[in-house]
């Protein structure tokens, strides 16, 4: 047996060792002379008796069985209720954390979009003339040159390959760049005529 051969009773504190062996079943003095041998050989009232002890001090040791499973399970939720509760407090340490974080990144984002705006702008990646005279078709993502402030001077190319009518070969300085306001962006532009 796991424990040894007094196990689960010597684990158990409702169903113990003491109790299992304090089970015993005598016979009564006055009574003695039918209960181990009637005349006719019969020994069933002494085995009765011995079976219902044997099944009395079995049934004590299968609730000792229960008694320690409930005890294991009982710590085990125990266990479980101290992690589920340090768990949802680290959730919650991290949720601030991160909302914290998603606020500094935010300031962080206007303070360099306040900075963009007042000491330059960024060379947008336009594509064609079009983009450059008018934008995008909101003027969001592409602004024209003249949103931004910036002076456009035009290299013509003739019949470069790879490039259509009025098309930006290339750009200097380059898109991403950031530039003071009225400052010259020349651009490298593909004519077909």
């Amino acid at each position: 047996m796991p424990g040894g051969p007094d196990y689960p009773c010597d684990h158990s504190e409702k169903y113990s060792l003491a109790a299992r062996n304090s089970i015993r079943y005598t016979p009564a003095a006055n009574n003695v002379q039918g209960l181990f041998l009637t005349p006719e050989g019969d020994l069933r009232t002494w085995l009765i008796a011995s079976y219902v002890q044997d099944s009395h001090r079995d049934l004590i040791t299968a609730l000792a069985y229960l008694d320690v499973a409930d005890r294991a399970a009982a710590e085990r939720n125990v266990r479980e209720a101290q992690q589920d509760a340090t768990l949802k407090a680290e959730l919650a340490d991290l949720r601030d954390e991160v909302r914290q974080l998603r606020d500094t990144v935010q300031a962080s984002a206007k303070l360099v979009q306040a900075l963009v705006s007042s000491l330059g702008v960024i060379v947008p990646a336009w594509h064609t003339r079009k983009e450059i005279e008018e934008g995008d078709d909101m003027g969001l993502t592409l602004p024209s040159a003249q949103a931004l402030g910036l002076v456009i001077e035009i290299i013509a190319l003739q019949r470069e390959l790879g490039f259509g009518h009025e098309d930006i070969v290339s750009m200097e300085p380059e898109a991403g760049t950031l530039v003071a306001r009225g400052s010259t962006v020349r651009v490298k532009m593909n004519f077909m005529g």
